[in-house]
């Protein structure tokens, strides 16, 4: 008995269409053959090379014939995985590129009897240069001081490669940049300013720079109010259901709504920036409060509580609290950041308190007594200040007040922000859940879920506190 030929196409599945050569118009070509030994399937056509980005793909059909018209099972392999992934998809084969670099892709089809034909394609997954994905900001740093930025948050990579960075320094006699893995360190060594190149560099040798200013200037005080007269309450914004009034040389505060913060802030943009204030409670229902604005999108404040609490914070009984600002959601702490401590005084008594962003760490003191101390980077946290604040932070009763003597704000200004659209922004940001506080939901654990599942949680390690210890 003799068969004659006969042939069936099989169409492409997914992907892009594609142009293949004539001789694969039919995508598989089967052949009746004689009676006799089996014969291997044969490859009836080639197909072109790829070129494909990393996480790109691409589906191709490739054409075999197999003389006794018997179905043929497909297989596909990619000399390099790294560079090149190949898996079949019913009749055809899907290509995807990983990574730079050049592969093989052999493509394999085998009959019942075992016999087989091949067909091999080269892959080219083109090398990019690394992105730019946020601009760098100028450095400012006090004499001494130093600083540091993590490259890896404004440069990437198209292919997802890793990258390894460089910096260079205009004038290492005025600032030295050096690098720890991805973190450019800035070091001030005189005045002046330097301009600094920051290089990312991808494996294949391809780079992209990125250049900032970095100054060294002296710190010089932003702010000082000794609220000697009714003048002081000029240069302060007193917020809605708030009252604010100068008595024998005070700053009073207080909240008309028991729900609501007494607040009375005011601007000032500064970097390596120390708000040092005297404060203290006049009633042991309020609990006076000292608060900074960060420029930053996720802890946009830090506020340190001063005044025993009778554990209204479920914290247990403790005479200080440290939160910070989670936008959207409210006042944050985590454990070690409240305590006990004798530096804090009793109702009526003004406690010195200090809070402070230096030397990349946050620092928290009253008087001489370190209370607590973080790496701001490691805590995912901003150096830049955007306002100060002076809170009354009212418990059961509305009315009550608290008092301050003093505010000094010392730092290095930050001219080139923009003060309108800044302090509106954050100002928008705390006022309004501040005034939909209620007892019993002012205060929430600090948890990443909370603030957009960032993964930017001061919380990856507990800070150093001193637990009301002499430093």
């Amino acid at each position: 008995m003799h068969r004659s030929k006969s042939r069936h196409s099989l169409s492409s599945v997914g992907g892009r269409a594609r142009l293949l050569p004539r001789s694969f118009a039919p995508a598989a070509i089967v052949w009746l053959g004689a009676c006799g030994d089996p014969q291997p399937p044969v490859a009836c056509g080639t197909i072109p090379q790829q070129t494909l980005h990393a996480g790109e793909r691409e589906v191709l059909t490739p054409c075999f014939e197999d003389p006794e018209m018997e179905p043929v099972s497909l297989s596909a392999e990619s000399s390099n995985s790294q560079v090149a992934a190949a898996s079949i998809s019913g009749s055809a084969v899907q290509v995807r590129g990983v990574s730079p670099g050049n592969a093989t892709v052999t493509v394999t089809a085998t009959d019942p009897d075992s016999l087989s034909a091949q067909v091999r394609f080269e892959v080219i997954v083109p090398n990019r240069p690394p992105e730019v994905i946020r601009t760098i900001p100028d450095v400012r740093l006090p004499p001494g001081g130093s600083g540091g930025i993590t490259l890896s948050l404004f440069f990437s990579d198209p292919d997802a490669q890793d990258l390894t960075y460089q910096a260079e320094s205009s004038d290492p006699g005025v600032v030295t940049a050096s690098m720890a893995g991805d973190t450019l360190i800035a070091t001030a060594v005189n005045l002046g300013t330097a301009t600094a190149t920051a290089t990312a560099t991808d494996p294949g040798g391809l780079s992209t720079s990125q250049t900032f200013t970095m100054s060294v200037l002296e710190p010089y005080r932003l702010l000082r109010d000794d609220f000697e007269t009714e003048e002081s309450l000029a240069g302060w914004t007193v917020s809605d259901d708030s009252e604010a009034s100068v008595e024998d040389g005070r700053f009073w505060l207080e909240s008309t709504d028991a729900q609501v913060l007494g607040f009375a802030s005011a601007t000032l943009f500064a970097t390596e920036w120390n708000v040092t204030a005297s404060l203290g409670n006049a009633t042991g229902d309020a609990w006076a409060a000292l608060v900074v604005g960060a420029d930053d999108e996720v802890f946009s404040a830090y506020q340190i509580q001063i005044g025993a609490d009778g554990n209204s914070f479920d914290l247990g009984h403790t005479d200080f609290r440290f939160f910070v600002f989670g936008a959207g959601v409210g006042w944050l702490y985590d454990d070690g950041w409240y305590g006990q401590s004798d530096a804090i005084g009793d109702v009526g008594e003004p406690t010195t308190i200090a809070i402070a962003a230096g030397g990349g760490a946050l620092t928290v003191t009253a008087g001489s007594t370190e209370l607590l101390r973080m790496d701001l980077a490691e805590a995912g946290l901003s150096g830049d200040a955007t306002f100060v604040a002076l809170v009354c932070w009212p418990g059961v009763t509305a009315g009550q007040r608290v008092f301050f003597d003093w505010v000094e704000v010392t730092g290095i200004g930050l001219g080139d922000m923009e003060p309108d659209m800044r302090l509106k922004r954050r100002l928008d940001d705390m006022l309004g859940p501040l005034h939909e506080m209620r007892s019993g939901d002012r205060i929430r654990r600090l948890d990443a879920e909370l603030t957009g599942g960032v993964g930017r949680t001061p919380s990856g390690s507990p800070p150093e506190t001193a637990g009301g210890r002499e430093r």
